[in-house]
């Protein structure tokens, strides 16, 4: 009887998983990824800016082929650039010389 719980359980999630990825997939392709973040987090540019960026991550990376989703290699090095981005906007922005964060 436990198993068929456990198994109805796992089921669950997977379908909420797939309906928020289904809802967030939807909102990104209609330029609203900003809804997507928490509502506490500063809206501002940079903020779009990276949410749009790792959104598009996250969806590459959740292709229903292996050959269609990024190395870790390659994931690694988008969010290096995503950082590297948004530090540079955001020294742009305060202008703070590098390495003053």
């Amino acid at each position: 009887m436990i198993k068929v719980y456990k198994c109805i359980y796992i089921h669950l999630m997977k379908f909420e998983f797939l309906h928020f990825l289904h809802k967030a997939f939807r909102k990104f392709l209609g330029g609203k990824v900003i809804e997507i973040l928490d509502p506490k987090l500063e809206r501002c540019n940079a903020s779009c800016k990276v949410a749009t960026r790792i959104s598009e991550l996250a969806f590459q990376c959740t292709a229903p082929t292996k050959l269609d989703r990024p190395t870790m290699k390659e994931v690694a090095e988008i969010l290096w650039n995503v950082r590297k981005e948004y530090i540079s906007f955001l020294e742009n922005q305060s202008g703070r010389p590098k390495g003053s964060l």
